[in-house]
């Protein structure tokens, strides 16, 4: 199927105006949420498989893999947000289509 205009073109540049110094303080700000959120609804195996479908820049992924999460992913819709995320060398974020993603990650799930 085909994607429509009008997504392609939301898309091309979501976010687009941040750069890594702003991304970087709004991380900062987020911190202390994505911790408390991490200890509340984490598993506790550090192992465990989490993606984030539509992780933005990827500030939970680098929260989840501060507190010791070693199989956290990230993927966004809007190549502008990878983009930012390298920028912020957040590995494990990439550009990809949400509905694809959690078909392809549908067998691993428990």
């Amino acid at each position: 199927m085909s994607e429509p205009a009008w997504r392609r073109r939301l898309y091309a540049d979501y976010g687009g105006a941040a750069t890594a110094a702003t991304a970087e303080a709004d991380s900062r700000a987020r911190a202390r949420y994505l911790e408390r959120l991490i200890r509340r609804h984490f598993p506790p195996a550090r192992d465990a498989m989490i993606v984030d479908l539509g992780c933005g820049a990827g500030d939970l992924v680098r929260a989840a893999r501060a507190a010791g999460y070693t199989g956290v992913t990230g993927i966004d819709r809007a190549p502008s947000q990878a983009r930012l995320a390298q920028a912020l060398a957040i590995d494990g974020i990439t550009e990809g289509d949400l509905m694809e993603a959690i078909a392809a990650f549908a067998d691993l799930s428990h």
